[in-house]
């Protein structure tokens, strides 16, 4: 022991100390081992449109294909009939046009949760459009029979047909049948 050392302590040469943490590297090296995962994602990146009264179905998945237990809103607002069902799937008939913006959380049990931001346009459903907007004119004492559908707007059409003539009949699948009584366009 050289004077001015404390007991116990070994100064080893510089030389020897080089060497030996190269061991050590070597040694780590073999034994542990560094992996990087790719971040882990709920897909789709984005939200496909939706239309107010049309059925949505967006199946959400992870991005490595591995499953998660649950999916929910965690924050902000789904469209109002839009809904995540057991199969992990953003599902329902959008009541309300409109943009809306939520976290979809994806519970997994490898992975805690993860999240994704969304935004969701919601279109409104097209206008009702009746067709003939006009119907035809008839001849007294003749049957008279007219189909009138409906387009755009949201659901079942849901048909009334009001008429002001004598003899009148009608149908709520929307056909208009009935036979003029007399030729008076005020009755």
């Amino acid at each position: 022991m050289k004077s001015g050392q404390a007991p116990g302590n070994i100064t080893p040469p510089l030389a020897a100390l080089g060497s030996l943490l190269r061991r050590l590297l070597l040694v780590s090296a073999a034994v542990f081992s560094l992996s990087a995962f790719a971040q882990l994602t709920l897909t789709p990146a984005e939200l496909p449109n939706g239309q107010q009264g049309l059925a949505y179905n967006q199946p959400m998945s992870l991005s490595d294909g591995s499953s998660f237990v649950y999916i929910y809103a965690g924050s902000g607002t789904l469209p109002p009939g839009l809904y995540f069902d057991g199969a992990g799937v953003l599902a329902g008939t959008p009541t309300a046009p409109g943009t809306y913006s939520f976290t979809a959380v994806a519970a997994t049990n490898a992975y805690g949760n993860i999240t994704r931001d969304y935004t969701i346009l919601i279109n409104p459903a097209p206008p009702i459009v009746l067709s003939p907007t006009t119907l035809p004119g008839g001849s007294v004492g003749q049957p008279y029979n007219q189909t009138v559908t409906v387009s755009g707007g949201s659901g079942q059409p849901f048909y009334y047909i009001f008429l002001r003539i004598a003899g009148r009949d009608y149908q709520t699948n929307g056909q208009a049948k009935f036979r003029p009584a007399h030729n008076d366009k005020n009755d």
